[in-house]
């Protein structure tokens, strides 16, 4: 499944695949919100950080963290 996919999907459907795959709170809202995913729309890692009171460095981590868990997903 490609990354773009996700966006068409039940935003149900995308919280059960990103706890299936071991995802905090965080590494799901921060994914979600940077691609804008089931539905959303796209957010810069500037307005992340302030949407989740987290900062740059740490988002950058989050989408790290998360994509390194999701990898077997995302082709």
């Amino acid at each position: 499944m490609r990354l773009e996919q996700f966006t068409q999907i039940d935003p149900e459907v995308g919280d059960t695949i990103f706890k299936t795959h071991g995802l905090t709170y965080l590494e799901r809202e921060t994914v979600r919100l940077l691609f804008g995913l089931c539905g959303g729309y796209r957010k810069t890692r500037e307005e992340i950080t302030q949407y989740l009171g987290v900062s740059i460095d740490q988002v950058r981590l989050l989408e790290a963290n998360a994509a390194r868990k999701l990898k077997d997903v995302i082709v």
